[in-house]
C-alpha cells in the first residue's frame, strides 16, 4: 500500500478530511489483518514465516536444591513445586525440549518424576504427568515425556511438582551439588 507521508506538508497542499485520515486508516487496515511482507522493510530482518507463526517460545528453569535432597530423602518425596502463573483456559503449552542437569548423579540409579497440577493446602493434585521415573544416570539427561502439553485452568493456579521416584543416596548428597530441570515451551498468542 503506497501513501504519502501525511506529516510532510507543502504549501500547495489542501487539508481535507481524507488527507488527514489517510495515514491512520492505512495503519489501522494493516494492523487489522492486512499486514504482508510488502509492508516490511527488508532491513527489519522479519521473515515472512514469522508473520504466520503467532506463538512465543519461553524457557523455564526449575532449580532443585541439594539441601532439599539431603533433608528429604526417599521414594515419593516431593522436592520442588514450581508455580506457573496464569489462569487462562485457552492457553495450551507444548514442551519442545526438556533436560535434567545434575552435578552429582551418584550411582546413576535415582529417578525423578515431574507432574503438572494444582497445589493448595499443602497438597499437590496431579492433572498430568510430564515425565515419570526418569533415570538420572548422567550430568545431562533428556527425559522421555509422558505428556508434552499442559493447559492452564481459569479457576485454579497450576504448576509443576518434582518428586524423587527412586532415591539414590549417593546422588545430590553434598550441599554444593546442583540439579535443574530446564524446559523450552511454546504457546500460541492467538487461539
Amino acid at each position: 500500500m503506497a501513501f504519502d507521508n501525511p506529516l510532510v506538508w507543502t504549501t500547495d497542499m489542501v487539508i481535507t478530511a481524507d488527507r488527514l485520515n489517510e495515514f491512520p486508516n492505512a495503519v489501522t487496515n494493516i494492523l487489522n489483518g492486512g499486514l504482508t511482507t510488502a509492508n516490511l522493510d527488508p532491513a527489519a530482518g522479519i521473515a515472512s514465516g514469522q508473520l504466520a507463526a503467532p506463538y512465543t517460545v519461553e524457557t523455564i528453569y526449575i532449580p532443585l536444591l541439594a539441601a532439599t535432597y539431603i533433608d528429604r530423602r526417599g521414594a515419593g518425596v516431593q522436592i520442588a513445586v514450581a508455580p506457573f502463573p496464569g489462569l487462562d483456559n485457552s492457553l495450551t503449552f507444548t514442551i519442545l525440549a526438556c533436560t535434567i542437569m545434575t552435578s552429582n548423579y551418584g550411582a546413576g540409579t535415582g529417578t525423578l518424576t515431574m507432574n503438572w497440577g494444582s497445589y493448595a493446602g499443602g497438597t499437590f493434585t496431579t492433572v498430568s504427568n510430564i515425565f515419570t521415573a526418569q533415570t538420572v544416570s548422567n550430568n545431562l539427561v533428556t527425559p522421555t515425556l509422558a505428556n508434552s502439553t499442559f493447559q492452564q485452568n481459569s479457576g485454579t493456579q497450576r504448576g509443576f511438582q518434582v518428586l524423587i521416584a527412586t532415591d539414590d543416596a549417593t546422588a545430590m548428597n553434598d550441599a554444593g551439588d546442583q540439579q535443574m530441570i530446564c524446559m523450552r515451551i511454546k504457546h500460541y498468542l492467538i487461539a
